[in-house]
């Protein structure tokens, strides 16, 4: 259990200095990135994409990039369909089709024009 804390926290460091970089990306007007992150009943799952064409997966400390990744990140964008307006409560229903036992969802999506569009939730 300590672990788990451990990696949580330590993931949400990690995960607000990425924010932080992404946001300075963004400035660029073809900057658009995705960062999605699920935890699952102990499991921690990751996507990235950052323009123009740097992808990353990760779950728990198993770790991908490039094509592999890219599939990966393709699947995520797909399920959630993600939309400058879209509701939490509509982006948990898609995600829970894929990762019913969700425990925590956090999306950051940056569009083209550099403004930070986040949805979090918790159980």
């Amino acid at each position: 259990m300590k672990k788990w804390i451990f990696l949580v926290a330590a993931f949400m460091l990690v995960s607000s200095s990425l924010v932080l970089t992404l946001e300075a990306q963004a400035k660029d007007p073809a900057a658009a990135s995705i960062r999605v992150m699920f935890v699952e009943e102990g499991t921690n799952y990751q996507w990235e994409y950052a323009s123009p064409s740097r992808y990353k997966y990760g779950e728990e400390e198993h770790v991908i990039t490039g094509n592999k990744a890219k599939d990966k990140v393709n699947e995520i964008v797909d399920l959630l369909k993600v939309d400058e307006e879209e509701k939490v409560d509509d982006l948990l229903k898609r995600a829970q089709q894929r990762y019913p036992n969700l425990i925590r969802m956090d999306i950051r999506f940056i569009n083209e024009e550099g403004e930070l569009f986040t949805w979090v939730w918790n159980s």
